[in-house]
């Protein structure tokens, strides 16, 4: 991991070298419906709404940006950059931050609790305004203190869980913002330009895996310390007695001599997601410089190549039922197709190891009326064992293990209906993915349906 940090640093310091990539003009925001809540298209749906709350919101509002720049005075160019200071302060980050933690609770933990068959008693998203929170959105029942975001969920009666099931569900906010920052990827790598909010949400989901993982530690409170107590409890049997208040030094003693899937990890994990994502170094040069300074809400994005063949690198790391999961991913633009690869490996210490292959292309087929995507995964992973709904007679630990090796494969469909300042598409995605973890995909067999309508945005501004 240490030679793809430094080779990004490499890429990263070189990147006004090259020119932008623009063969591929489509810009497509979306909303579409997915039958089982897949973060894929949760968080493109998330993307499409801060779009249309960015323009709400002023991002492209020509007297406060750059249009018309050369009649501005010295002094007028000023002001507006200190307008868009006090923009970026009152309104971009708060709003940023909500839809992180949205992102967090809805399309993390929520949408985890309902794959792994648990009942969700509540959710609390109010509003946070830096220390302040307002709950417009949902007001919680229990006493938390200072009304933080939450989902609280329940076992359902009958039913067997896991640790894998719970391993699941709390590792299933952080990787929501990875999988949030895929699609960001996606829809930059189409469109050969980012905009500021994707800048600043690319900067949040980062921040969100950064704060659990730099405060990971032995017998503590939040989302990756319980993934912790997971992972290992698949291998080491854990008390439940350890787990009350007054036995907390006991557990964390435990937890020193026999854990080998260890804090450390998650931190180095944390490291690399930042340190090996091109588009980090990307989004604080958007918004501190273009934006903030230049009054330019929308970047070119430049990928290191030319016209007819470009291509970005990055790594970084998922939560795995199994443990941390690396990745080196390389988008690549080849005489007007955009393709995405990936390799996934991992291990945990206790002689579990697994790993992924993927490819996709964005637009293998295209027209002006019709074009064409799809992607492959291969993986090989421990079998997991799920909890069921017992039958009658069935002992209550009973559980089923799947899994292994397997595949998955869809394919992209967007078809133009209406033309115009502002083309509308009928978008949906098919296919069939196999036991497994991929990121962004409901874990368990199932088939891929999801359709919806999507904007190309790309003339807008």
């Amino acid at each position: 991991m240490r030679i793809f940090t430094l080779l990004f640093i490499f890429f990263v310091s070189n990147l006004t070298l090259v020119e932008a990539q623009e063969t591929n003009k489509r810009e497509l925001i979306s909303v579409q419906f997915d039958t089982k809540f897949r973060q894929e298209i949760m968080t493109n749906d998330l993307l499409s709404l801060e779009y249309a709350i960015s323009r709400v919101k002023g991002d492209y509002c020509n007297w406060l940006n750059n249009k018309g720049e050369k009649q501005s005075t010295g002094i007028g160019k000023v002001g507006k950059a200190f307008l868009r200071l006090a923009k970026i302060g009152l309104i971009d980050y708060p709003l940023a931050n909500n839809f992180m933690i949205i992102n967090h609770e809805i399309n993390g933990h929520a949408a985890a609790s309902i794959e792994t068959n648990q009942k969700v008693r509540e959710i609390s998203i109010p509003f946070k305004y830096y220390g302040k929170s307002f709950h417009y959105l949902t007001k919680p029942k229990t006493q938390v203190f200072d009304a933080i975001a939450f989902v609280a969920s329940e076992s359902k009666p009958n039913y067997s869980y896991t640790y894998s099931d719970l391993a699941v569900d709390i590792s299933a906010g952080m990787n929501a913002g990875n999988v949030l920052r895929q699609n960001i990827n996606k829809n930059i790598l189409s469109s050969g330009r980012m905009h500021l909010y994707q800048s600043l949400q690319t900067l949040m989901s980062h921040w969100d895996f950064w704060r659990y993982s730099i405060a990971s530690d032995y017998g503590a409170s939040d989302d990756v310390s319980y993934y912790l107590n997971f992972v290992n409890a698949r291998h080491v049997v854990i008390a439940d007695s350890l787990f009350k208040p007054e036995n907390s030094n006991k557990l964390i003693k435990y937890q020193q001599e026999n854990f080998k899937f260890l804090p450390d990890q998650i931190l180095s994990a944390g490291y690399v997601n930042v340190l090996g994502d091109p588009n980090f170094y990307i989004s604080v040069y958007n918004v501190l410089w273009k934006y903030l300074i230049k009054g330019e809400p929308v970047s070119k994005y430049k990928k290191i190549g030319n016209d007819r063949f470009s291509f970005m690198p990055s790594v970084g790391a998922y939560l795995s039922p199994f443990g941390i999961e690396y990745f080196g991913q390389l988008s690549v633009s080849w005489h007007k197709r955009n393709y995405i690869l990936n390799v996934r490996r991992g291990s945990n210490g206790y002689g579990d190891k697994f790993s992924g292959y993927g490819i996709k292309v964005l637009n293998l087929i295209e027209t002006d009326k019709l074009v064409i995507g799809g992607s492959l995964d291969y993986f090989d992973q421990p079998k997991i064992q799920f909890g069921k709904e017992l039958a009658t007679g069935e002992a209550p630990g009973t559980t089923e293990t799947k899994g292994g090796k397997g595949l998955m494969a869809q394919v992209n469909i967007d078809y133009k209906l209406l033309n115009g300042n502002v083309p509308m598409y009928l978008t949906g995605t098919l296919g069939y993915k196999s036991t497994g973890f991929v990121p962004g995909q409901f874990i368990k067999a199932t088939p891929i349906i999801s359709a919806g309508i999507a904007f190309d945005i790309q003339n807008k501004h």
